[in-house]
This record gives structure tokens, sequence and C-alpha cells, in this order.
């Protein structure tokens, strides 16, 4: 199982490589749209044990490397 604190950062990671950055927040409105796009990406990984993350109806690897960086990478996943 993976740790909530891994799955986060992983999720945050996967979230920037897509274009998805906390920093664009200026508004709470923003920030809910974030909080809810968090969320549902964390659901659905966490059914993985943090390893595929669905996107816009698209599948991605998301592996953690020991020095920090992450590999993403587009694959075909049926659920």
């Amino acid at each position: 199982m993976i740790s909530k604190e891994l799955l986060r950062e992983k999720t945050i990671a996967f979230l920037e490589y897509m274009g998805v950055y906390i920093d664009n927040l200026e508004d709470n409105e923003k920030l809910e749209e974030f909080a809810d796009i968090i969320k549902n990406t964390e659901d659905s990984a966490e059914k993985t044990n943090g390893l595929v993350y669905k996107y816009n109806d698209e599948y991605f690897l998301v592996i953690n490397f020991l020095d920090g960086d992450y590999l993403v990478a587009p694959i075909e996943y049926t659920p």
C-alpha cells in the first residue's frame, strides 16, 4: 500500500507534468477546482498503488526514483 504522503507527492508531480500547477490558483474557485482534481486523481491512482494515473480519460504510468525524480509515460490501460 502506498503512503498518503508519497501518493500526494506523485500526484503533484504528475499534475505538473500535465500542466496543472498549484501556483496558478488566483481565487477560491480555482483552489476548489484544484482540490477536486487532486482528489479525483488520487482516488484513481490509489487503486493501482500509485502506479497508474488517469487524466482527461488518458492513462499514465508514474514511477518515482530514489533521487526524487519521476518518470511519467502514457500507457494503454483498461481498469
